[in-house]
């Protein structure tokens, strides 16, 4: 791998760093993904807020209470 110019604790460093960012991620989005799952009626506002304060985690649980809550059938 140093023919490359990579030593192999960096590409270990690297992917794991990869892997932890996609978790991460996929945590943040988890609000998201439910009340879409679930066909929440308020999904688009759940998606918003989430978006723009889910990092305060107050917030990020508030929305995760949120998309849980029971849908409303037509």
């Amino acid at each position: 791998m140093v023919a490359l110019g990579i030593s192999l604790p960096g590409l270990i460093t690297h992917i794991i760093s990869f892997i932890l960012l996609i978790i991460v991620l996929s945590a943040y989005f988890i609000p998201c993904i439910v009340a879409l799952v679930r066909k929440h009626q308020h999904t688009v506002p759940i998606i918003i807020i989430n978006i723009l304060l889910g990092w305060t985690f107050v917030v990020w649980v508030v929305c995760v209470a949120w998309s849980f809550m029971p849908v409303k059938k037509a």
